[in-house]
Protein backbone atom coordinates (compact mmCIF):
# COMPACT_ATOMS: atom_id res chain seq x y z
CA UNK A 1 0.00 0.00 0.00
CA UNK A 2 1.31 3.40 -0.98
CA UNK A 3 2.12 6.36 1.61
CA UNK A 4 -0.09 8.58 1.81
CA UNK A 5 1.30 12.73 1.26
CA UNK A 6 2.40 14.55 4.20
CA UNK A 7 0.11 18.32 3.98
CA UNK A 8 0.34 21.21 6.10
CA UNK A 9 -2.62 22.51 7.91
CA UNK A 10 -3.09 25.66 5.38
CA UNK A 11 -3.22 22.77 2.19
CA UNK A 12 -5.93 21.11 4.21
CA UNK A 13 -7.78 24.33 4.86
CA UNK A 14 -8.05 25.22 1.08
CA UNK A 15 -9.24 21.84 0.60
CA UNK A 16 -12.15 22.12 3.03
CA UNK A 17 -12.84 25.81 1.94
CA UNK A 18 -13.48 24.23 -2.02
CA UNK A 19 -15.46 21.10 -0.58
CA UNK A 20 -17.95 23.60 1.09
CA UNK A 21 -16.49 24.63 4.62
CA UNK A 22 -16.44 28.08 5.95
CA UNK A 23 -13.61 29.16 7.93
CA UNK A 24 -15.20 30.17 11.39
CA UNK A 25 -11.91 31.62 12.85
CA UNK A 26 -8.72 30.67 14.66
CA UNK A 27 -7.44 30.03 18.35
CA UNK A 28 -3.80 29.57 18.79
CA UNK A 29 -1.98 27.36 16.47
CA UNK A 30 -5.91 25.33 15.43
CA UNK A 31 -7.98 26.67 12.75
CA UNK A 32 -12.18 25.97 13.28
CA UNK A 33 -14.00 25.40 10.32
CA UNK A 34 -18.00 24.80 10.18
CA UNK A 35 -19.86 23.38 7.14
CA UNK A 36 -21.69 25.74 5.57
CA UNK A 37 -25.20 23.81 5.50
CA UNK A 38 -24.52 23.57 9.62
CA UNK A 39 -25.16 18.96 9.33
CA UNK A 40 -21.89 17.95 10.38
CA UNK A 41 -20.73 20.15 12.74
CA UNK A 42 -16.87 21.44 12.90
CA UNK A 43 -13.36 20.34 11.85
CA UNK A 44 -10.66 21.90 14.01
CA UNK A 45 -7.63 21.67 12.02
CA UNK A 46 -3.63 21.76 13.84
CA UNK A 47 -1.77 24.70 11.66
CA UNK A 48 1.27 23.79 12.59
CA UNK A 49 3.99 21.86 9.87
CA UNK A 50 5.25 18.38 10.95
Amino acid sequence: MPKLPVLSGSDVIKVLIKIGFQHTRTSGSHAILNKADKEKGKIIVNLINL
